[in-house]
């Protein structure tokens, strides 16, 4: 139990339902954190839905009823999607990137705040999907998508080149056995789609263990190596490698623009 004043208790209210997006969070649980009653919890959650909508973080759904409760939703809004994608895109075009003739993708690991706002894009594009669990293979993009993990509250699942005792394994990737049940959503989440290879090993691991894919979602489409992989993805920025790195996002935003508005 807290013993707080109202504006302590909205800052709280707020931090919890921040921490804890995509959780349905029942309205007993406020009323016992803050023993107070559930007509006062409502009239609080109702302010803060307002002030979401106002800063455009995301939106709380709010249940009523006797078993009502209170859900925060991140999104990211289409304004702020087209002001920032281009900053992002000139950032990531920095030549200090390229590697004998390699963009160095783990240098955006290093850069927490990118790292998170590119996290919250993708779980805005899924975020009607009814993701069950994230899939990712061990390296660049295990941060990327344990993010968007954290974003879904969904489980992510990595995929390693390491066998054990209690693992599936195709094609040198393996995940343990209980990682994935039957039936579930999964997204399959990579940092950039080259030959498509690993993708398809991905999805073979889904076939294998009967999971259904509601997506494969890349941060970046590398224009210059022909790709074997033939099923449908999206990707954040397409990108090519002259002396420079080159990134467009207009696809991407003419594609899934609807999804943000």
């Amino acid at each position: 139990m807290l013993n707080l004043r109202r504006n302590e208790r909205l800052i709280d209210m707020m931090q919890y339902l921040l921490m804890h997006p995509h959780m349905r969070i029942p309205l007993a649980f406020f009323t016992q954190r803050y023993q107070t009653a559930k007509s006062t919890i409502s009239e609080d959650l109702l302010l803060i839905k307002k002030t979401l909508q106002k800063g455009a973080s995301g939106y709380l759904i709010t249940i009523a009823g006797a078993s009502g409760g209170a859900c925060y939703i991140p999104m990211v809004t289409l304004a702020e999607l087209q002001n920032n994608l281009p900053k992002i895109a000139q950032y990531l075009s920095t030549s200090q990137r390229i590697f004998n003739n390699r963009y160095i993708i783990t240098n955006i690991n290093y850069n927490n705040a990118l790292l998170q706002y590119l996290s919250r894009i993708i779980a805005t594009q899924y975020h009607q999907q009814n993701v069950d669990a994230i899939l990712t293979v061990s390296g660049d993009g295990t941060n990327l998508a344990q993010c968007v993990a954290t974003l879904l509250n969904v489980p992510c699942v990595i995929a390693t080149p390491t066998l054990s005792e209690v693992s599936l394994g195709i094609a040198n990737l393996h995940i343990p056995y209980d990682a994935l049940q039957s039936g579930m959503h999964v997204l399959v989440i990579d940092t950039a789609i080259r030959s498509g290879r690993q993708l398809q090993r991905l999805l073979a691991l889904l076939t294998a263990t009967s999971t259904q894919c509601v997506g494969v979602t890349t941060l970046f489409d590398v224009l210059d190596v022909p790709t074997v992989f033939e099923q449908p993805y999206s990707a954040l920025f397409t990108m090519t490698l002259t002396q420079h790195a080159h990134f467009d996002y207009q696809q991407y935003l003419l594609k899934y623009r609807h999804i943000f508005a």
